[in-house]
């Protein structure tokens, strides 16, 4: 349920930047959705400062990886393939990234 909020989060803020041509106010949504959705998983989850950290450096990573991917997205969009070469490794580095962070912080 969680990875359908999070793809949909993620189309909704591709669409967003291909129609509004704005990425900084699109990586803010983005990275909202996803601390709104990590506050609203927190409620079910016995509270933890260690979790608490992980949302807000969760935070500044969606802020940063989001501006930098909905800028290229922005700059790029009239050319399918590097459009769809942006998406794809977006994706890939956002699995390898938080898949290293993860194993790092045994979360």
């Amino acid at each position: 349920m969680v990875l359908i909020l999070k793809l949909a989060i993620f189309i909704f803020c591709i669409r967003h930047v291909m129609t509004k041509g704005r990425p900084g106010v699109t990586a803010i949504i983005y990275a909202g959705a996803h601390l709104a959705l990590g506050l609203l998983l927190m409620v079910v989850q016995p509270f933890s400062w260690l979790y608490v950290a992980a949302l807000g450096i969760t935070l500044l990573y969606h802020l940063a990886t989001g501006f930098l991917f909905f800028w290229l997205i922005d700059r790029y969009q009239d050319s399918y393939f590097a459009l769809f070469a942006i998406i794809i490794l977006g994706i890939a580095a956002s699995i390898a990234i938080r898949f290293i962070l993860s194993a790092a912080m045994g979360i």
